[in-house]
């Protein structure tokens, strides 16, 4: 007999305990099966609500998916938080166990798991971010659309003070990271890396990278070498560690690319396709609970270089010239000198 499913959420009425907020106490040890059914038992008072988060892997199908369905966008939208924490979880079931038929309801699911996130109440951005993990795992590349309102909220909740709320918003990053097409999610990416507020800069770095490890070599030259480049370019003297750290692991990455590629390539000849010049701008409504003008004035005007036509970087060795060497000479086609020598040290002193 396999291992026993825990319920999705459970509520107990607990003593009040003076400087304790139960509802966000992340539970490790699981109720019995009847647990999901004690939120509709747990009456108004002064006693605290116990939350139990129950990780994807441990996950139980929903008892009747198709009366939870009919309800679900009500329940979304209902001013009893418990009632929405249980409609999100319902959102996972739904995703995982059912995700053909819970797909058509994608584009109206999306903006009310949103404004879930943007809840000043922690357990349900908590319980909403897990909600969004499991779209991306069952999902894929049918999450792309969403991505444009969902990434800055991610951002910033990854990057906020509370830190079971932080940590399962970069829990939830990893998950579009690994679920989505790299190449596409890179796009979407990119411009945060320019962003006004140094934390939505940093954990945007931190996803670059990891989506930049599934490109592979052939994947970064089609994706464009100099655009990557520049970014590391750009996060490597960051003011804050967390960027810094995620460029030198980017430049591992595009170095270890490069040094296959050179090696592969007789003529050691790169290619790739700029796109068209494009500009991001940040929606006001996602930039609440900011503060600060760095915060509030959302991303910088980027436009990326090029005109969408192939373009061809010629990179032939010298006589005697080693890959280092060589790497060095290329990056220089794409950024200043500074920012080169930059580059240089970081991966000087990862060796």
């Amino acid at each position: 007999m396999g291992p026993v499913k825990k319920s999705l959420f459970a509520c107990k009425r607990m003593p009040p305990q003076p400087g304790v907020n139960d509802e966000n106490r992340d539970v490790s040890d699981g109720l019995d099966a009847t647990g999901f059914l004690r939120v509709a038992n747990c009456a108004p008072g002064p006693e605290a609500i116990e939350i139990e988060y129950v990780r994807t892997e441990d996950l139980a199908d929903t008892v009747d998916a198709e009366a939870d369905g009919r309800t679900l966008l009500d329940r979304l939208d209902s001013k009893d938080w418990v009632t929405v924490c249980q409609a999100l979880n319902n959102v996972r079931q739904l995703s995982l166990f059912h995700s053909v038929a819970a797909e058509v309801h994608l584009s109206a699911v999306v903006p009310k798991v949103l404004k879930a996130v943007k809840n000043p109440r922690s357990a349900l951005q908590k319980t909403s971010l897990m909600a969004l993990a499991d779209m991306f795992l069952a999902f894929g590349d049918k999450m792309l659309e969403s991505l444009d309102s969902l990434l800055l909220q991610l951002f910033l909740k990854a990057s906020q003070d509370k830190q079971f709320v932080c940590e399962e918003a970069d829990r939830t990053l990893s998950a579009l990271s690994a679920s989505l097409s790299p190449a596409a999610v890179l796009e979407k990416l990119l411009p945060y890396s320019k962003h006004k507020n140094p934390r939505v800069r940093a954990k945007a770095t931190v996803s670059i990278h990891d989506s930049v490890a599934r490109l592979g070599p052939d994947g970064i030259e089609s994706f464009g070498w100099d655009r990557l480049v520049q970014v590391t370019a750009g996060q490597v003297s960051d003011q804050l560690p967390e960027a810094r750290e995620a460029a030198r692991k980017l430049i591992g990455e595009l170095y270890a690319a490069y040094a296959f590629c050179y090696q592969a390539q007789p003529e050691n000849t790169f290619y790739h396709t700029p796109p068209e010049p494009s500009r991001s701008e940040p929606d006001p409504d996602d930039m609440e609970g900011t503060s600060g003008n760095a915060l509030q004035e959302g991303l910088a005007d980027v436009a990326s270089p090029g005109t969408g036509e192939p373009q061809q970087v010629s990179e032939k060795a010298n006589e005697g010239e080693t890959i280092e060497a060589a790497w060095g000479r290329f990056c220089s086609k794409f950024l200043s000198p500074l920012d080169v020598q930059a580059i240089l040290r970081v991966f000087s002193s990862r060796q």
